[in-house]
């Protein structure tokens, strides 16, 4: 069996980019995520983060839930499978993009500035006074 799924919490880096599928109808969002380690460098022991940035695109309802609630610098718990999609570049190379397809995208509670919640889960929404560092994705989303 085999399994492709991820589950990332960061902040969103850039404003969702909505369009509408000229076909079907369908919301599609586009967004970055920034996901930050801490280690220690064990060469000279002081500590330093690491940056990683995730395309997550969202379909449907789950994108009209990101068009209306998600802004940038938000605290987002985004799930779902990656998807690998092959396009051409301008000089006629082949270029390859990893994108995270969401289907399940959640604000932090003390991020969510609407007691509305995602079309995609059953949760509620309201505020939290955990503070990040004894973040629990479980109580806090």
């Amino acid at each position: 069996m085999y399994f492709n799924k991820h589950l990332i919490v960061g902040r969103i880096g850039r404003e969702p980019d909505i369009r509408v599928l000229p076909v079907s109808g369908k919301t599609v969002a586009n967004f970055s995520v920034a996901t930050t380690d801490h280690y220690k460098d064990k060469h000279t022991g002081e500590w330093t983060e690491r940056t990683e940035w995730h395309n997550v695109v969202v379909f449907g309802k789950t994108a009209d839930y990101v068009r209306d609630y998600v802004k940038k610098g938000q605290l987002v718990l985004c799930e779902g499978p990656s998807r690998t999609r092959k396009w051409t570049h301008n000089d006629g190379g082949d270029r390859y993009t990893t994108e995270i397809h969401a289907e399940i995208v959640r604000l932090h509670k003390r991020d969510n500035s609407s007691p509305a919640e995602n079309p995609s889960n059953s949760n509620s929404s309201t505020t939290a006074t955990s503070s990040y560092d004894d973040f629990n994705p479980d109580e806090d989303f």
